[in-house]
């Protein structure tokens, strides 16, 4: 491609760990590499853990030495990964800097040193973050402060996840576009046997252990289920905090014939589990876009899913069984399918993998991509002045951003103008970051309070 763009991929989750974040990066890039795109991608370092080879095609992955706090993110303190950023994106000679999930304290950082270098910003948000807790809180705010300039154009992965980032950000929705996730070509019905023996149902699902992704509802099920169809089997494939509770139903109910825990399953080797299952089952209580069903579906699978956030979006009708996210509505769908299964009824394994096949092709999400790439390197950067100003519109932490765009750009100016060192910006640091975060706190107390 002439004059291609040069892209930093940049999260805080990719591989070894597992998710779809990570298998959309993965994606994404080995997608961007074949239309002739220069391509890397940024991440923390994992410590002793081997990564795995996803992807035949070569791609230059840095794996920063920073700090990780909670959630498996950095802190975002923004200043001290100067002495990473401006380096790789120099020396790489990237003009797009494209960050993945607005919960990557990562991908705020990297859009800001991008910005001040006068790089493309895009940024794909992957989530459905609510507004009441103290994490969406912390979390919105600081999306709103890092896209409030407006020369930041914003990927959702669904209509429903685009709505929830124009309120969340309070970006004009011309800025906004939606672009589905893309799944691998290797997810084809077609390369396995079929699946004939329905003696035993076999039911997968595939996620992180954790509460949003309702495992609670997985725990209410799976013993009265076991219970009322002795011909059923549950695998569970991924980890997470809720593994021992789990183990602990499976001990208590006796399950440990009926109940397979698979823990962690390679991305490249969910293909061949999934042909050997029946139903897929997502129980998920908030889901922007749920790469598992497309999955699941293109392998065959009858799917049964909770209806919340973009998954009505992700599937025709006909493909997916939905219910509410409560026990009993999923336990009553779930039962028709394995029952309709069983009797030889519902579609066919092939007629669900064919018409999931025309759907979500890497080849299209990396072509529309590509187009908002174009789009963001033709328009204007925004000039300091101009970005200074846009943050008065953030309420509340207006004139913190504003003093955290000053304080970045003069160790922007100390390093690039007066070629000064990593060392005398780190000191000037010791002494500016305490006594700035001690004069914005005083401040907001004074002006609450008094």
């Amino acid at each position: 491609m002439k004059d291609a763009p040069r892209v930093a991929l940049v999260s805080d989750y990719f591989y070894p760990k597992f998710g779809g974040v990570e298998s959309h990066i993965i994606g994404l890039a080995t997608g961007l590499l074949r239309l002739g795109l220069h391509v890397i991608v940024i991440t923390h370092s994992y410590g002793n853990d081997d990564v795995e080879d996803e992807t035949t095609i070569s791609l230059t992955v840095y794996y920063l030495p920073v700090g990780i706090v909670a959630q498996n993110c950095m802190f975002p303190c923004l200043y001290p990964s100067l002495r990473f950023f401006p380096d790789i994106f120099e020396r790489e000679r990237i003009n797009i800097v494209h960050g993945h999930s607005s919960m990557s304290a990562m991908v705020h950082e990297a859009i800001w040193h991008g910005k001040m270098l006068g790089l493309s910003t895009v940024i794909t948000d992957h989530s459905l973050i609510g507004f009441c807790d103290a994490g969406a809180i912390v979390t919105n705010k600081l999306l709103e402060g890092t896209l409030s300039d407006e020369s930041t154009h914003v990927i959702c992965v669904s209509y429903c996840s685009a709505a929830n980032t124009i309120i969340r950000s309070n970006i004009p929705p011309r800025l906004v576009h939606v672009i589905p996730n893309g799944i691998s070509a290797s997810f084809n019905a077609n390369f396995f046997p079929p699946l004939k023996d329905r003696k035993t149902v076999k039911i997968v699902t595939c996620c992180r252990l954790e509460y949003r992704r309702g495992i609670d509802i997985l725990l209410t099920i799976i013993p009265r289920f076991c219970e009322q169809f002795p011909y059923v089997k549950f695998i569970i494939a991924g980890d997470g905090p809720y593994r021992v509770r789990l183990e602990e139903i499976i001990r208590r109910h006796y399950l440990s014939d009926r109940v397979e825990l698979k823990g962690v399953v390679p991305h490249k080797n969910l293909p061949e589990l999934l042909s050997t299952c029946h139903v897929f089952l997502n129980t998920a209580l908030t889901e922007a876009f749920c790469i598992a069903i497309c999955e699941a579906a293109r392998m065959g699978l009858s799917i049964v899913s909770s209806n919340v956030g973009g998954i009505p979006e992700v599937l025709p009708k006909d493909l997916v069984q939905l219910s509410n996210p409560s026990p009993k509505e999923i336990y009553s769908v779930l039962s028709n399918v394995v029952i309709n299964i069983r009797n030889g009824h519902g579609p066919s394994r092939e007629y669900i993998s064919e018409k999931a096949l025309l759907k979500y092709n890497w080849s299209d999400v990396c072509a529309k991509t590509v187009d908002i790439y174009q789009k963001s390197l033709r328009e204007n950067k925004r000039t300091f002045h101009e970005r200074l100003d846009k943050f008065c519109k953030v309420e509340f932490a207006g004139y913190f951003y504003q003093g955290v765009l000053v304080v970045h750009r003069t160790l922007f100016y100390l390093r690039k103008e007066m070629k000064i060192s990593r060392f005398h910006v780190y000191f000037l640091l010791s002494f500016l970051m305490p006594s700035f975060f001690l004069y914005h706190i005083l401040n907001t107390l004074r002006r609450h309070i008094f």
